[in-house]
């Protein structure tokens, strides 16, 4: 059983609320269409994105780009992978497979995948989107892991002076101690980052099930840079130093001049996600206003059984031109062992300066007993937010999407 909310007609977001288990996602209508043309309409570049854990329930991150020829194979790729805190850099990618699902037959959407790259052979069941876009699921048991791969379009920048502007970036997965969720923005110009500001929240070393939310800056910021790859296949590096924190280390690949995924490979950290250009601002609380609808996932610590468990929220609300919250929520808390549906939320979104930063977000959910929730909230632009909590006792990350 799931708890949905659309976001559009043919999109939404979705929470497990089974009891059994919890997980979260999203959802898109498939192009039906295209499911004949499998695989042979594989067939240009995409980028894609994998994550979960590995076959020995390590992190796993797989991050890359590959040429699709249009006949069930690869004529080129390179990929990132982050697996166990072990970043292996830019490989090639030897060999790729995309087969049709010989059971269910060309009418049903669903095929199989491989990719070798570093000396493994990943396998994949695929379920077609469209042709520009693949959801993907490892089935190389016991590893687990999930992604997209999408095609890559636009023109896609080969100097740093091509990437420039304003990037909002969030990222989730696993540390040393536990997990890790970052969320942040920077603006790009020929190779140079400024104006950095991100959210990392950190399962502490302690064991405790607590956490340490992080404002970078901390410190003084140094050596914000960033580069591209000369050969357009969208491959670019992105680093910058606090000199309370460390330093901050990230693979990125564009899927147009305006997207992306983005792989931490920073000393400690297995995590991955997305990064999108920032666009229509200034924003505002008046401008923010209207219907919403939210996904967060992550782990939080129980105050009455002190237990440390994955925790996965959806939900709907209505923002008033102040920034005033009102809505509904459900979600699964296995740390109480508990599914809450329908419970009513407040809130408020407090926007700071022109809104382009760092910006305060808070939740306050009406169940027994009530808990607020609180996050560092970042305009991508006026359709959606990406949002991190900031509370020491849950590691959470989650999306904002304008709700029609």
């Amino acid at each position: 059983q799931v708890s949905v909310v659309m976001t559009s007609p043919n999109a939404g977001l979705l929470t497990q609320t089974d009891g059994s288990a919890t997980s979260s996602g999203n959802f898109t209508a498939q192009d039906t269409s295209t499911f004949s043309g499998y695989p042979n309409n594989v067939n240009g570049p995409y980028v894609f994105d994998y994550s979960g854990v590995d076959p020995n329930g390590a992190g796993e991150s797989i991050i890359g780009h590959m040429v699709g020829n249009g006949g069930g194979g690869v004529s080129a790729g390179v990929v990132d992978i982050n697996d166990d805190f072990t970043p292996s850099g830019e490989l090639p990618i030897t060999g790729a497979t995309f087969v049709i699902d010989s059971t269910n037959g060309a009418t049903f959407g669903r095929g199989t995948a491989t990719l070798t790259a570093g000396g493994t052979t990943f396998n994949y069941a695929v379920y077609i989107v469209s042709a520009s876009r693949l959801r993907l699921m490892r089935v190389d048991y016991p590893a687990a892991s999930i992604g997209d791969a999408v095609a890559q379009t636009g023109t896609i920048p080969t100097t740093a002076a091509g990437v420039a502007g304003s990037f909002v970036f969030s990222l989730g997965g696993s540390s040393l101690s536990g997990a890790d969720v970052r969320t942040g923005r920077a603006t790009f110009s020929g190779g140079n980052l400024s104006a950095v500001m991100m959210d990392d929240n950190n399962s502490s070393a302690s064991g405790s099930g607590n956490s340490n939310p992080v404002m970078i800056p901390n410190g003084s910021l140094s050596a914000q840079t960033y580069t591209i790859d000369p050969s357009g296949n969208g491959r670019g590096t992105m680093t910058f130093t606090d000199s309370k924190k460390g330093t901050y280390s990230f693979i990125y690949y564009l899927s147009s001049p305006t997207q992306g995924v983005i792989q931490d490979v920073s000393t400690g950290l297995t995590s991955d996600g997305s990064m999108n250009a920032q666009t229509g601002g200034p924003f505002s609380a008046t401008a923010a206003g209207g219907n919403w609808a939210f996904n967060w996932s992550g782990l939080s610590i129980n105050s009455n059984t002190g237990i440390l468990a994955e925790e996965d929220f959806v939900g709907q609300y209505s923002q008033d031109t102040s920034g005033n919250i009102t809505g509904g929520v459900d979600f699964t808390e296995l740390s109480a062992n508990e599914v809450v549906t329908g419970a009513g939320i407040t809130g408020m979104l407090n926007v700071t300066g022109d809104g382009t930063g760092r910006n305060g977000y808070s939740i306050t959910v009406q169940s027994s007993p009530s808990a607020t929730l609180n996050f560092s909230a970042y305009f991508v632009g006026p359709n959606q937010l990406m949002v991190v909590g900031t509370d020491t006792h849950r590691v959470i990350t989650g999306v904002l999407q304008r709700n029609y």
